[in-house]
């Protein structure tokens, strides 16, 4: 397997601050009635103040006052400690500010393939067959990408599997992306809309294989680029000859991983 680094960066402490980041986001997402939680507004893990609208009274026209009792309506609002916005909830869910549960892009995302995981993610909520459908049209993107074809995406993947030295990790979350991601469009078993694990699942996914085929590998290309000179020089003359036994390739013997 040859040694690349087209299209990365090796940004790896920004990324592992964003991985934590997502993380706590996840594990914090604003519940009804909990606290603390991680504030749509501030993005903070914060205490929240919670109270339940009674009752309304408005002003219309110059003289008159139209004013309902909502309690029954089940409207509440949340106030964040840490900055003091408030959320607004109905019926157990949030309302405003608009949220998505689906977690954000990976630091490595590719800026040309990032607005169809940003729709995905918006569109979450709302419809989870809709965004497994811009999630797979991300994997097949990603794919070409990466220097594949993009006439096939079961050729593209296993291109990618053997181009990058993947383990069958990496490529089974590749062909479950693409197998959810076919159902979300043709009928077939699996029901996203009941099944969050596995929809909300497919955003670690693709995370991960960017994680995999361009974050690992430009953090490896970038610790080698410093290796004195004369190593790498000697190293690549071996690979020249073919002496690929001195050098195991990434991916695991019998691909057991």
């Amino acid at each position: 397997m040859r040694r690349t680094s087209r299209n990365c960066s090796a940004a790896q402490g920004s990324r592992r601050s964003e991985s934590m980041s997502n993380a706590n986001v996840e594990a914090g997402a604003p519940r009804f009635k909990s606290t603390p939680f991680v504030c749509p507004h501030c993005k903070q893990y914060a205490k929240q103040d919670w109270g339940q609208a009674a009752g309304t009274s408005l002003k219309v026209g110059a003289t008159t006052h139209s004013s309902f009792n909502v309690y029954s309506e089940n409207v509440y609002f949340s106030r964040c400690h840490a900055c003091s916005k408030s959320i607004l909830w109905k019926d157990e869910k949030v309302v405003w500010p608009k949220t998505s549960l689906a977690p954000e892009a990976h630091l490595d995302f590719p800026p040309v393939l990032r607005p169809d995981y940003e729709e995905a993610r918006q569109i979450y909520n709302e419809s989870p067959r809709a965004s497994a459908a811009l999630l797979r049209l991300c994997l097949q993107k990603l794919c070409r990408h990466l220097g594949a074809s993009g006439d096939n995406i079961n050729s593209d993947i296993q291109f990618i599997y053997q181009e990058f030295g993947l383990g069958r990790r990496v490529r089974d979350s590749m062909d479950i992306l693409r197998v959810v991601g076919n159902n979300a469009v043709h009928p077939g078993e699996i029901d996203l809309n009941d099944n969050q694990e596995i929809s909300l699942g497919l955003f670690r996914i693709i995370n991960f294989i960017i994680d995999k085929s361009i974050s690992e590998p430009a953090h490896i290309d970038s610790i080698f680029s410093q290796l004195p000179e004369g190593a790498r020089e000697a190293i690549e003359r071996r690979d020249v000859r073919g002496s690929a036994t001195l050098r195991p390739a990434l991916e695991p013997p019998g691909e057991s991983d």
